[in-house]
């Protein structure tokens, strides 16, 4: 999982360098997760030609904030991406203004693996602190 601020006066140098960054944490074959203030906004037009959000798309990652995250200026500049968009779930973005930004809240799901049942704990031992010294 990663937070991202990319500055609006973002140059295509520093767009190269943090695309480079995503493919290498794909390259690990790992679940990656891309959230922050991208000052891209996902809900023009023109952001499907956007050379950030080509090179995302390209490495199979979905953009998963659909709302207007900033209301002054009607847009959507709030991300999260996601290279397993089914784990993430309840994308919320209520209407709270803390800043000139509104929140974005997500819930990702958990799913416990064990490949030998036998090592799951089956008891929880609990210690009384009120005498610990």
């Amino acid at each position: 999982m990663a937070g991202i601020y990319r500055p609006p006066n973002a140059k295509a140098d520093l767009d190269h360098r943090l695309a480079e960054n995503i493919e290498h944490a794909c390259s690990l074959n790992m679940e990656t997760i891309l959230l922050g203030d991208m000052n891209l906004d996902y809900l023009q037009k023109e952001f499907n030609s956007h050379r950030l959000a080509k090179g995302l798309k390209d490495s199979k990652f979905t953009q998963l904030v659909l709302a207007v995250t900033r209301p002054i200026s009607n847009t959507c500049l709030d991300h999260i991406w996601s290279n397993k968009p089914d784990r993430i779930v309840n994308i919320k973005c209520p209407d709270i203004c803390i800043s000139d930004h509104l929140p974005v809240l997500a819930v990702r799901l958990y799913n416990h693996y064990s490949p030998d049942n036998t090592k799951n704990h089956k008891y929880i031992t609990y210690r009384n602190l009120k005498s610990f010294k």
